[in-house]
């Protein structure tokens, strides 16, 4: 492709209002886990982020949390066409944090293709299982 049709598809795009953009096809959580009844740190905890079936990145990712009981799982962008016209819709994934001797919690995570790339989830308390 020639410089003059790559600067004439550039500039159609550009009038059509479309330009790059980094779009969010898996969101990156962290946070901390601890134990509820003292709050002390829950280090080996499994965190798990499960997206719908038929997202475009894996459906399940895990990691551990640290001696802090800190966790972070990164996001994954990817660079596309942004339309103004277009709607990017809502989606609705789940958090679940599981540890031997404590009962499994699950939290609603809802996210957008437009971002944030990052979300925060702060502490996330354990209860001891009974």
């Amino acid at each position: 492709m020639s410089k003059r049709s790559l600067l004439v598809v550039v500039a159609a795009a550009l009038l059509a209002g479309c330009w790059p953009y980094r779009f969010t096809d898996r969101p990156g959580i962290s946070g901390t886990v601890v134990a509820g009844a003292d709050g002390s740190p829950v280090s080996g905890a499994a965190v798990t982020l499960v997206l719908p079936h038929g997202s475009a990145a894996n459906e399940e990712v895990s990691v551990t949390t640290d001696q802090r009981g800190v966790f972070e799982i990164p996001a994954q962008r990817s660079w596309s066409i942004f339309i103004p016209m277009a709607h990017t819709f809502a989606v609705d994934s789940s958090i679940k944090v599981a540890s031997p001797g404590f009962k499994t919690e699950v939290k609603g995570l809802r996210w957008s293709a437009n971002g944030p790339a990052m979300t925060k989830l702060g502490v996330i308390k354990l209860e001891h299982a009974q």
